[in-house]
């Protein structure tokens, strides 16, 4: 019992927020440097000055905890959008060894899923929510320099992982299934993104967003598997941001959720993550840390460097995936500066599925929608709304309906010998990766929806 509280403790200790964990010695180097992140915690550092190499200050709001939702406002107008889901997450039991006896070694995306183990959220959706931070890419395409401009894509990247902390599972996409969100009304910090859902088996999402200077667009597979105390997550595919002729790409690492039979959930994120710039060769190393009792790492520790052509290191990276990181030049006097750190969370986002306050207006059908989406938008989703409301019986009842219904469409087509084929997307050919792609067509911003599927 004794060595079970010591893990606990050190497992809380290992836990704490990005502002505590930058006050602790990274290494013998940089300890000095991140002890200015106590006595400036309330300095926030903005674009680079266009004359001067080094990051400098640009305004005295600080993005921490306390002031994170006026960051929020600053780089995303949310106001006239809904603050609360219709309903808390539900409390039904879950008779977990029944469904877990037969799922050890499989392939979760090719399991049908108790709807209780869902969040009210589809997968086109969640992979739509990346773009919560893409403020950073915009960062990014204002810079002087590629090196500068691939600091702040490895910001963005970093903060790609802030959700995956999140446990409840989104709901499988449907073959053919779109979503869009489009914030491009806002000048500064604008952005929109269309989702589809290309494959089935193996189940692949097309990404595709675009917003002041930047493009940002994937394909991602899930792979998944059962290991009995845990379960493994592997986004199989290649993330792009294209800034002019610049293109970078990296891929994701695997996250693991631990506990998934007795204990309290936690996820892990581990593994080197490299970033290239194609075009000047710039490269980026992040290291993702996992997690062990036997280790003083914490939770989702960080630590990378930004490299030029010709492996010379520019900028240093420290911090932490779940809270924030911060940056300053190798081996200087320099002082590490805070370059992005999360939105402060809604109220009450504990029992609200731990959404966040952008993660909570996906799937809201605001008036007008209903005449210029397709029928295909994951908000029309039967299943997923009933869910979201409350009704766990009937969205668990529709779920099963849905699904039967795609197996049924999948039989005529191979009777028919037919091959789906996507609408907004294209399988193409990447030159700088030496392999094919879905690439947006860029067709989906004209709106002529009459030909898309009947799926719901």
């Amino acid at each position: 019992m004794e060595m079970v509280a010591q893990q606990l403790i050190s497992l809380e200790r290992k836990t704490r927020t990005f502002s505590e964990l930058v006050r602790d010695k990274i290494d013998g180097e940089t300890e000095a440097a991140l002890q200015h992140l106590d006595s400036e915690e309330d300095e926030f550092y903005d674009a680079v000055d266009h004359n001067s190499a080094l990051l400098k200050k640009s305004s005295p709001e600080t993005p921490n905890a306390s002031e994170g939702s006026q960051l929020q406002e600053k780089v995303m107008d949310l106001s006239s959008y809904r603050t609360q889901l219709p309903s808390n997450k539900s409390n039904k039991p879950l008779n977990v060894w029944k469904f877990l006896k037969d799922c050890i070694g499989k392939d979760f995306s090719k399991i049908a899923m108790p709807i209780v183990l869902n969040e009210p959220l589809s997968g086109t959706q969640r992979f739509a929510e990346d773009l919560e931070n893409a403020y950073l890419l915009t960062r990014a395409a204002q810079q002087a320099t590629s090196v500068e401009r691939l600091l702040y894509i490895c910001c963005f990247v970093v903060a790609l992982y802030k959700n995956t902390s999140r446990t409840g599972k989104p709901f499988n996409p449907l073959l053919g299934e779109t979503y869009e969100f489009d914030l491009m009304e806002d000048r500064n910090y604008g952005f929109r993104v269309c989702c589809e859902q290309v494959s089935h088996h193996p189940p692949i999402t097309a990404v595709h967003a675009e917003g002041n200077g930047w493009t940002f667009y994937k394909q991602v597979d899930l792979k998944s598997r059962f290991r009995g105390k845990t379960l493994e997550i592997t986004p199989v595919g290649t993330l792009h941001v294209r800034m002019g002729q610049e293109h970078y790409t990296w891929s994701c690492l695997t996250s693991t959720v631990n506990n998934i039979i007795i204990g309290t959930l936690w996820v892990d994120a581990g593994g080197e993550l490299l970033i290239k710039n194609h075009q000047t060769k710039d490269y980026a190393v992040l290291n993702f840390e996992r997690y062990s009792y036997f280790s003083s790492s914490k939770i989702g520790t960080i630590k990378g460097t930004v490299y030029s052509d010709g492996d010379t290191p520019h900028f240093d990276i420290v911090g932490n995936w779940k809270d924030g990181i911060a940056s300053a030049r190798p081996h200087g006097k320099e002082k590490y500066q805070t370059l992005w750190e999360k939105f402060a969370p809604p109220s009450n986002y504990e029992k609200q599925f731990y959404f966040s306050k952008f993660t909570i207006i996906l799937n809201e059908l605001r008036p007008g929608m209903e005449s210029c989406l397709p029928k295909t938008d994951a908000r029309f989703r039967p299943d997923l709304r009933a869910y979201e409301e409350g009704k766990v019986e009937k969205g668990q009842s529709i779920k099963d309906w849905l699904e039967d219904k795609q197996r049924q469409h999948k039989k005529e087509r191979e009777a028919k010998g037919e091959k789906w084929k996507p609408l907004w997307f294209e399988y193409k050919y990447d030159n700088d990766l030496n392999e094919f792609c879905w690439l947006f067509t860029g067709e989906y911003w004209k709106r002529n929806f009459e030909k898309v599927p009947d799926i719901y």
